[in-house]
């Protein structure tokens, strides 16, 4: 760990005053604080609260932060949700009935070609039994 690191570590305070270039001394593998480390050294710039306790504040800060964006995506989300509801539900019910009407179609196909058949066959009876029918008068 370089020296520049160090001092970065430990006296965020003065890096929010300016005091503190935002060069690192080369081979670093760390560089100088953003400005998002600079308002939280800021926020617990009291030397006496311990470095823990001083993470739990910005960590209540931005899950209270978190929630409220996630309420403004729900009620976001939630809109899109319902409206697209809307369609798809139209969608789903005129598949059904689109499916209904094919198997009516079918049904009424199916009875179409049996009677057909059906036909022939009545037809034949009612011309044995006209001939009978003649013969037994004659």
């Amino acid at each position: 760990m370089c020296a520049t690191h160090t001092t970065v570590c430990r006296d965020m305070t003065a890096a929010s005053y300016g005091m503190l270039s935002r060069t690192t001394t080369p081979g670093c593998p760390k560089s100088a604080p953003t400005n998002r480390q600079i308002r939280s050294a800021r926020k617990c710039g009291s030397k006496n609260k311990t470095e823990p306790t001083c993470r739990r504040e910005i960590m209540a800060e931005r899950a209270s932060r978190a929630i409220k964006v996630e309420r403004k995506l729900s009620v976001i989300l939630g809109g899109y949700q319902a409206h697209s509801k809307v369609p798809d539900s139209k969608l789903v019910a005129a598949f059904k009935k689109f499916e209904q009407v094919e198997i009516d179609t079918q049904a009424f196909n199916m009875l179409y070609a049996s009677e057909q058949t059906a036909i022939l066959v009545r037809i034949e009876k009612a011309q044995d039994e006209l001939c009978k029918a003649e013969t037994c008068e004659e």
